[in-house]
């Protein structure tokens, strides 16, 4: 069974608001029931630097846990590559678990000025 765990630090400074939005998306994939590992929006935003920040919820539907070590991340906007950088995060997914995170593309990634419409992550 799935399971939806957040981050330490998440845990810790997340808003009840946005708590509610994740558990809610995360109620929604349940009736759906897909195996593999996908990314579901949250949020997309553009932060002072011009950094790109991608909010998603990193669903591991697979037997297998997952870990982020230089895996190189797209951002698409309408199937459309706008943005790529290689990640690494200090966390493992275990199997048949969720959890929320946010990935930041510097300016620098970025190819293309991004419009925050219809974007997702792949790998």
């Amino acid at each position: 069974m799935q399971k939806l765990v957040f981050e330490d630090k998440w845990e810790k400074t997340i808003a009840e608001e946005d708590r509610l939005r994740i558990q809610e998306i995360f109620a929604n994939l349940q009736s759906e029931q897909k195996d593999g590992l996908f990314f579901i929006p949250i949020r997309q935003a553009v932060n002072h630097r011009d950094d790109l920040l991608v909010s998603v919820l990193i669903h591991n539907a697979t037997n297998e846990p997952i870990t982020f070590e230089e895996k190189n991340v797209k951002y698409l906007e309408d199937c459309k590559v706008m943005g790529e950088y290689f990640f690494t995060l200090p966390v493992r997914i275990e199997a048949y678990t969720s959890m929320p995170w946010t990935f930041i593309f510097p300016k620098s990634a970025l190819n293309n000025y991004v419009s925050l419409e219809n974007g997702r992550l792949t790998i």
